[in-house]
């Protein structure tokens, strides 16, 4: 049956003609420009599959716009084209995820985080299938939707144009053209398809006019693409632009901290070379002094054979490889790690950088994966004899600064046995080894060429693990030979588990120096600094740095101090919105939403009252229903009679009997004999009118006819029940009647705002002070602390606690004690214990506004072992806030971002046991010292 619609009013035109838009018609215009749309879209990726899944899309979309429109609910069907969507496109990612859709999250995910959209073509991996026939789904569905809706065949292409426009910004240069050209005939067409439908709206033409004018069209189509494509070559209307697509080199990245505790396994014989390589670093900026990352280029990536064999003449033979089985454990991401000299790589689909000898998948790597790799072992005496490479194109390998004079001079004092490139290396090599020293993370850093020099030839000289890389590749270029950093996993050293794999995790990162042999290829050459970093007790503490902001911004000193806070209006204001915010959103959700449930209730009530009374109430009310819901959608008036009501809508046969039925019933002949199945009938016609009504309607007009109090406060009629008061005048309304007329004078409002701003910046200030008596030392308790915990050792710093003697006036506390924490040669943290002074007032207000005044944000309140303790992770630092009982004295540890919360619970609880004089395992002394009671404030 049809659905009724409002006629309209007299004098008025409509923009299309009264015939309704050909569905049919209108959705192959959207698939036409939809395909143009896909066409475009497709061609961001590598490869044809991409188009084929982006066309598919479009035809998807198509095909749910059309069969909507069957429907008697064709929005309900079009909002589920997104569910649809991402069926078909997780039906296309089930090969990659081994059968399990819960990867599909996943995929999409490493799509959006790899992104590489400014850098076309891209490749097609499994999370951007699904987002491309969604995408395409999506733009069809919309397209038909506003053509069908404003009756404007045309706007079935407004959409696909501007994915068109935007999708042409970022094609590949090398088939920019063609897409264009194919885009342009696609949208051409389905404009002439749009605009036959707009002629037969207005029912011009019939159907051997419009297969001649779809001819003609098809050929000017034809034509034109053909003319853009031959205007192209010249470059009139697409200039040729820069074949290059790839990345230029860039500053490697700090890689973002794993949350697996192993990363992957190794199952290798006894020999395997334990480097496992994800990527290399392979261009030195002498302008920038850092090494870069190699440039990206799609195009040099070769897919792997079937037999897995790696491409290239200089490969190694598989006959003498030995091969390793790897499970990835961690995945997600794309990166093969691999051995040294890689022969063959076999059990996971993947291409090959002939440039970085680095491996890919093809899609993302999933958890468990597992793949074989052979690669041979190069003995020392097979690379001194390998002859010097002469090929220009490893020039590029071999750019550095200019050495310098220091190492020149070492470079001078070789042996006359090193006589060879290799050997001359080496012998460089083990100076720099054993002059340097570990010490610091190994985060990518700028390496000039006379921060190289001091890490090779100073003794002493300390410098991070990638310092000590970066410098040893300048110094194998220094020499003549093509050089690399090489950076993945090292796990020599490390045992096998009882089923005889190598557990490989975060920690074993690392880089190493790769050099290019000729006849050999590029093999990795990792060595350790031969000096071991002194001993923590053994650092002398001049050279131990200052606790300052200016040196060291993530481990500060916190002096509490006596401080005089004034709170103005905006805080208060700001407290109080973040509470009451949520509760007004609800209010406002509450009184604009009421009205809907309020017309369900009254709907209820009103047949109750009606079923109670007799029939001819029955079809009045079922009667009114109708008309309220009119009157919400502003269609006609309450005082009309159901037979002028007619004119209001179009013709329909149920209304019309609706009416006849209603005026017999209550005013005409048969309200003296009504009969039930009357009251029945009129109720059916009353809810089939009305739903068809409501259906009529935009999806917005329903939804405001819904909230819309219209009905309520003025119904059809006031002889039902209506749940809406009748305004009257009491006291309270009076009230508020002055109140608005004198807000309404000028005067009056000034006044109004001059109270209000004084009384918040004056009345809404508070202050609170806290008054602090002179230094009591006898009240301290002086807490041990011992010389290390587990493996941290804590030395005390005196220039540290300097801070507080300069703030003794101010300060909340009596004095302070600071200490250093080391893990090795690297601060991880700081210790600072500090009492309170005698005469605080407001102890609990003290704490309060310590912990307030550390950093942003908020304290937690947590447990440290058997102690209370507050937490809070700021920026760039962690604090944890230990009070002891009675508030007589505080304990307060700052620690690196990068420190491990396992690593600070460690130091934590070893110290607060160590305190109470209890025997703990990770406390690294014999015997604890008797402790003061802190109760007692005196020895116990």
């Amino acid at each position: 049956m049809s659905e009724l619609q409002q006629t309209e009013p007299q004098g008025t035109e409509r923009q299309e003609s009264g015939r309704p838009v050909g569905v049919l018609a209108t959705t192959a215009a959207a698939l036409l420009g939809g395909a143009g749309a896909a066409w475009v879209i497709g061609g961001v990726f590598g490869g044809g599959l991409a188009r084929l899944t982006a066309i598919g899309g479009a035809v998807l979309g198509a095909l749910i716009a059309w069969a909507s429109y069957r429907t008697s609910r064709p929005a309900l069907m079009q909002l589920l084209a997104v569910p649809a969507a991402l069926v078909a496109g997780s039906l296309l990612v089930l090969p990659d995820s081994g059968g399990d859709l819960g990867e599909l999250p996943g995929f999409v995910r490493d799509a959006f985080e790899q992104g590489g959209l400014s850098t076309p073509p891209i490749a097609f991996d499994p999370g951007w299938r699904v987002i491309v026939v969604v995408l395409c789904t999506v733009v069809v569905v919309t397209g038909v939707a506003l053509a069908v809706e404003f009756a404007m065949p045309r706007l079935a292409l407004a959409v696909p144009l501007v994915v068109i426009v935007g999708g042409m910004l970022v094609q590949p240069s090398t088939g920019e053209t063609v897409t264009a050209v194919v885009a342009l005939v696609f949208v051409l067409a389905g404009l002439g398809v749009s605009y036959g439908v707009r002629l037969s709206q207005e029912g011009v033409g019939g159907g051997r006019f419009e297969v001649r004018r779809l001819a003609r069209g098809a050929v000017v189509v034809a034509v034109l693409g053909a003319g853009v494509a031959g205007l192209s070559q010249v470059g009139f209307l697409y200039p040729a632009g820069d074949d290059d697509d790839s990345f230029p080199p860039q500053r490697p990245g700090t890689p973002p901290p794993s949350d697996a505790a192993v990363v992957f396994e190794v199952s290798e014989p006894d020999g395997t070379d334990h480097i496992w390589r994800t990527g290399v670093l392979d261009v030195y900026s002498v302008d920038e002094n850092a090494w870069l990352t190699p440039p990206y280029d799609p195009d040099r990536f070769v897919p792997l054979p079937e037999s897995g064999a790696v491409p290239g003449d200089d490969g190694p033979s598989p006959d003498d490889a030995e091969e390793a089985v790897i499970t990835v454990v961690a995945g997600g991401g794309r990166e093969l790690p691999v051995s040294g000299d890689v022969a063959t790589l076999s059990g996971v689909s993947a291409q090959y950088d002939p440039r970085t000898q680095t491996f890919q998948s093809t899609g993302r790597i999933a958890d468990g994966t597992e793949y074989t790799v052979a690669s041979v072992a190069v003995d020392r005496d097979t690379l001194a004899e390998a002859p010097p490479s002469t090929s220009e194109e490893l020039s590029e390998f071999l750019a550095a600064p200019e050495i310098p004079a220091l190492v020149e001079q070492l470079l001078l004092t070789a042996p006359p046995e090193a006589d060879g490139q290799y050997e001359r290396l080496q012998f460089a090599r083990t100076a720099l080894y054993e002059n340097v020293v570990a010490a610091g993370s190994g985060e990518p850093v700028d390496v000039s060429a006379e921060r190289a020099q001091d890490i090779i030839v100073q003794p002493g000289t300390k410098a991070s693990p990638y310092e000590i890389t970066a410098a040893d590749a300048l110094l194998a270029r220094w020499l003549g030979v093509p050089s690399r950093i090489g950076y993945g996993y090292y796990t020599e050293g490390r045992e096998p588990n009882a089923e005889g794999v190598v557990e490989v995790r975060p920690e074993d990162g690392a880089t190493w120096l790769e050099t290019y042999h000729e006849g050999i290829g590029w093999v990795p050459q990792p060595r350790s600094p031969e000096q071991a970093p002194p001993p923590v007790e053994a650092a002398p503490e001049a050279e131990r740095p200052e606790v300052t902001a200016s040196e060291d911004r993530a481990l500060l000193v916190y002096v509490p101090t006596r401080v005089q806070t004034v709170r103005l209006a905006y805080e208060f204001v700001g407290y109080w919105v973040l509470v009451i915010v949520p509760w007004v959103l609800a209010l406002v959700l509450a009184w604009v939403w009421y009205p809907a449930v309020l017309k369900v209730l009254r709907r209820g009530k009103r047949r109750r009252w009606a079923a109670a009374r007799g029939l001819r109430e029955r079809i009045a009310v079922a009667y009114a229903d109708l008309r309220d819901v009119a009157n919400d959608f502003g269609i006609g008036h309450p005082t009309l009679t159901p037979i002028q009501f007619l004119d209001t809508l179009r013709p329909d046969r149920e209304h019309r009997e609706l009416a006849w039925l209603t005026t017999r019933a209550l005013w005409g002949d048969l309200a003296r004999d009504l009969r039930i199945e009357d009251a029945e009938l009129a109720e059916d016609l009353a809810r089939s009118v009305r739903r068809r009504l409501a259906r009529a309607q935009p999806l917005p007009l329903r939804v405001l006819a819904g909230i819309s109090r219209q009905s309520l406060r003025d119904p059809y009629t006031r002889e039902i029940p209506n749940l809406w008061p009748r305004r009257r005048r009491g006291p309270l309304t009076a009230i508020g009647s002055a109140l608005r007329g004198l807000l309404r004078r000028p005067a009056t409002l000034r006044a109004a705002v001059v109270v209000g701003l004084a009384f918040f910046t004056l009345g809404g200030c508070s202050s609170v002070v806290i008054e602090s008596g002179p230094p009591d030392p006898q009240r301290a308790v002086q807490p041990v602390v011992p010389e290390t915990v587990a493996e941290f050792a804590l030395l005390r710093s005196p220039s540290a606690e300097q801070a507080f003697t300069g703030l003794a006036d101010q300060s909340l506390v009596t004095d302070g004690r600071v200490y250093e924490i080391y893990q090795g040669s690297q601060r991880q943290a700081l210790l600072q214990i500090a009492w309170f002074k005698s005469g605080i007032e407001d102890r609990d207000e003290a704490k309060r506004q310590m912990l307030a005044s550390i950093e942003t944000g908020e304290f937690v309140f947590s447990r440290i072992g058997e102690e209370r303790a507050y937490v809070k992770e700021a920026a760039d630092a962690n604090v944890v806030v230990w009070f002891a009982p009675g508030d007589t004295y505080y304990q307060l540890v700052v620690t690196r971002k990068d420190l491990p919360v396992e690593a600070l619970e460690r130091i934590l609880k070893g110290l607060l046991a160590y305190q109470r004089g209890d025997v703990h395992e990770i406390v690294n002394v014999r015997e604890a010292p008797p402790q003061p009671d802190p109760r007692l404030g005196s020895p116990g």
